[in-house]
């Protein structure tokens, strides 16, 4: 089942907010808007969520999607190796 809700109105803000993040702890998709296009969200250490995503983009493994991260520990709990090379360009 899928629903929309207005975030830029007060009465929408709070509701779509937490029905996105049930939606993503429950390994759902979401659609979001960003600043130029709407996107897909996901939880990207959930396994099932990144398969369903990929499959929405028709996307395989070998051509990943871009993950948006907080810090510095959710990047090394997402990339194999992290060098000084990557976290120089991730900051």
């Amino acid at each position: 089942m899928s629903q929309t809700y207005d975030c830029t109105r007060p009465e929408g803000h709070e509701a779509g907010l937490a029905a996105a993040l049930a939606a993503v702890k429950g390994g759902r998709l979401i659609v979001m808007p960003t600043d130029t296009v709407y996107g897909i969200g996901a939880d990207a250490f959930d396994n099932d969520a990144v398969a369903s995503l990929l499959a929405a983009k028709h996307r395989g493994p070998d051509y990943p999607t871009p993950v948006v991260v907080g810090s510095w520990d959710t990047v090394t709990g997402l990339v194999r190796d992290a060098d000084a090379r990557m976290k120089a360009l991730v900051e």
